[in-house]
């Protein structure tokens, strides 16, 4: 399955919602202990990866 993770005890939860059926929790693992540059380099490959989804969604003619 994609994205399928175990929360631990040990990750702290900053959000929490559902959408039908699934709940969706949100951690802080993936940033806590990392410095502010760490964070950024991850947002930028965040907006690449963003965009390239809008890029090829209009080159097969979808309205994005």
């Amino acid at each position: 399955m994609l994205g399928l993770s175990v929360i631990k005890e040990t990750d702290n939860i900053v959000k929490s919602y559902k959408i039908g059926n699934t709940k969706i929790e949100i951690c802080d693992s993936a940033y806590k202990n990392n410095t502010p540059e760490d964070i950024e380099k991850i947002l930028n490959r965040v907006t690449e990866i963003g965009w390239q989804i809008v890029r090829e969604a209009r080159a097969k003619g979808k309205d994005v």
